[in-house]
This record gives structure tokens, sequence and C-alpha cells, in this order.
């Protein structure tokens, strides 16, 4: 089994990283991938970029500003005048939203050293992690650890910020996302006790995916799928999901290629 995770939601029909993508990601499937970070108040937000100015009006960093001052902007409007009432979420909002009902891959975007301590409380006051001594990554299979509805696997390509937070949710998936996979990142991500890798899919290959697999990892997940060509390779590789800005059209093709 392959996974779609849409990434940043449906990204492909509404703008990023907005409650209306995270909606439109969950009528596909209940996999989807977002990136935090904190605002100069220490809110938890949902925004990939860590400054302002490409999905919003403004040139601060987000760090510098205020969750009083993010509230208000329109988060929208560079995808379609239709989407000006799209706001930036925070992510308490996305996981009181999708509880029980998604399975959210969660990028810790920024280095903020208080980050994956302020996400760990989020988890715990809303209970997202009261399942996980039961349903743990050791002993979920490939499509459970990265679909499970109520799950919350978190990523960084930050490994700093994957062992803060590995320490703090011991229960949880970590994945670490790198560029390639390679005997120096699989020596790193064994000693830190990472379960998931989550390389570049067009430098990846079937070798190195099989000897990830034999060294202990868990799963195998891909980003940077932006082509049917692309999906195809993920596949041949044995990755067991990828992240994909254009869900809907992954999925139809994943039919193809079982076929």
């Amino acid at each position: 089994m392959f996974s779609v995770i849409a990434h940043r939601g449906n990204s492909a029909l509404a703008p990023e990283n907005t409650l209306k993508a995270f909606d439109l990601a969950l009528e596909l499937g209940p996999a989807f991938e977002l990136d935090v970070q904190l605002t100069s108040d220490n809110i938890c937000i949902v925004l990939h970029d860590e400054k302002l100015g490409r999905t919003n009006i403004g040139s601060s960093q987000v760090a510098d500003t205020s969750w009083t001052d993010l509230s208000t902007l329109d988060a929208g409007s560079w995808f379609g005048t239709e989407h000006a009432d799209c706001r930036i979420p925070t992510l308490l909002q996305v996981l009181e939203r999708y509880q029980s009902r998604a399975h959210i891959h969660l990028e810790l975007k920024s280095q903020q050293a208080g980050l994956p301590e302020v996400v760990a409380g989020i988890l715990r006051s809303t209970g997202w992690l009261e399942d996980a001594v039961t349903l743990n990554h050791s002993q979920a299979s490939p499509a459970s650890a990265l679909e499970a509805p109520g799950r919350v696997t978190i990523t960084s390509f930050h490994l700093d910020m994957l062992v803060l937070s590995m320490k703090l949710l011991p229960q949880t998936t970590h994945g670490w996302l790198i560029q390639e996979i390679t005997d120096q990142t699989l020596e790193v991500a064994r000693e830190a006790g990472i379960s998931q890798l989550c390389p570049r899919v067009n430098v990846c290959s079937k070798e190195l995916v099989d000897k990830a697999l034999q060294q202990g990892f868990k799963t195998v997940r891909g980003w940077g799928v932006k082509n049917k060509d692309l999906l195809h390779h993920a596949v041949s590789c044995g990755m067991h999901g990828a992240t994909v800005d254009w869900p809907h059209e992954a999925l139809e093709e994943l039919k193809i290629i079982k076929n």
C-alpha cells in the first residue's frame, strides 16, 4: 500500500496550510501534512514560510510578530480572491477540528528552541496522544504508521528539533526529512532513534529504500513528488508513501499503477 499525504492540505485546490485546504484533503483520505512555528508571543501557528509576504501581506519574521497581528491577515487572496476569508490557523484549532478524523504529518518548520515543547503540550491537552501506547510505531503496519486517523507523525529537516521532540513524545512516530539516503544519514538516524526516513524522491532508489528497511527503519516516506513520473518512481522504489501537492490526481494515478 502506498499512502498519499496531502502536502499542506489539498494545496492544489485551496490556499496551502489553511482550514479549507485541510477540509478538502480530508475528503480524499485521512493523511495531510502541515508546518508549524511559533509567534513572538509563543502561539503555535500553521504556516510554512518563516517570513511573511508570499501567502499573506507583510515582510516581518513570524517569530517577531504577535498572534494578534497574524490572526487578521488574509491568507487566501494570493491563491484566488474567492479565498479572501482564509486566515492563518493555530495548531490548536487544527487539532480540535480534526480530532479522531485525520492523520496529521506535522513538520517542525523552524528551529525555535521552544517549539517541540509547545507542540507536545498542545498534543497532550487535545487528547491526540491518548492512544499512543496502544498503537505505537513499533507495533503499527507501514500503512497505519502513515494514515491511521487520530494519530500524528512529527517530521523536520532539523535533527536537533526531532531529538528534542522525541524526548518529550517517545511514543510518537518521528520522521527525518533528508535530501537522500546515505550511509551517513542512516547512521545518524539510527543513533538518534528515528524510525521514519523521508528522502527526496528523485534521488532515491529501491536499493536505498531496501537498505533503510533492512537496517530497522519502519517506514520510508518521500517528498518532492512533482509529477506522475516521480510518483511512479516512488512506488517502484518501495516507499510507503509521499507528500503530494496534487492528492486527487495522485490517487487516480495510483489506481492505474495498481492495475
